[in-house]
């Protein structure tokens, strides 16, 4: 039997790698100061002008918990409930309020489906899409919500309608496995929506009657 010929080994193809140098001044700069807001961060913070009521509120929030982290997710809800949703700059200002690096607040935004990071309409609907969800059929539901409501089903984040009443987006688990395929409009939750449903659930709510859950 003839022994097999090795094969020269090609070399790897070169991969770019995209770095940044941070000057050792700002290093040793970060490490001293810890937690304290670059300048980048202050400047953004600047452009978010926090009503009265809204950081009164959140002051308040600040009193009830033993260290500012803990007041997290209640000071978000604030500035969502007052502001209709949480922007950038409003996420560097409560970072400043609250001790914390931006990127800490980003991670909540991010995770929770409740919170938004454009303007919305007045109705938000979000269908879950992991999945039990997927298989329980909520790609054709949103597919159908999207043709009601003239929006594109391939486009990816949140949309609204040209008259600003109606938000649609996919979102992850709704923890509601068993009675899929489940959506939330505004903070009502709907579980087994059909297309049927879903129309039933548009017409009322565009002909101003509200919705039972």
């Amino acid at each position: 039997m003839r022994p097999l010929a090795a094969r020269p080994v090609q070399p790897a193809s070169a991969t770019t790698i995209l770095t940044v140098k941070v000057p050792e001044q700002q290093l040793e700069k970060d490490r001293a100061d810890g937690a304290a807001p670059a300048k980048g961060q202050a400047q953004a913070a600047s452009r978010f002008a926090p009503p009265s009521d809204l950081e009164a509120r959140v002051d308040e929030l600040l009193k009830r918990y033993p260290h500012k982290r803990s007041a997290s997710l209640m000071a978000l809800h604030a500035v969502q409930e007052t502001t209709g949703y949480v922007s950038g700059p409003a996420i560097e200002w409560l970072a400043r309020k609250l001790e914390l690096q931006p990127i800490n607040l980003y991670e909540l935004v991010t995770f929770y489906p409740m919170f938004r990071q454009e303007p919305a309409g007045r109705y938000q609907i979000k269908v879950c899409r992991t999945l039990s969800c997927a298989l329980g059929g909520s790609q054709a539901l949103y597919r159908h919500l999207c043709a009601r409501l003239g929006l594109d089903p391939a486009r990816p984040g949140l949309q609204t309608t040209p008259d600003g009443r109606f938000s649609i987006e996919w979102v992850e688990c709704l923890a509601s496995c068993g009675t899929a395929p489940v959506l939330m409009c505004n903070d009502d939750f709907f579980e087994g929506v059909t297309p049927e449903r879903a129309d039933g659930l548009l017409s009322g709510l565009a002909a101003g009657h509200g919705f039972e859950p």
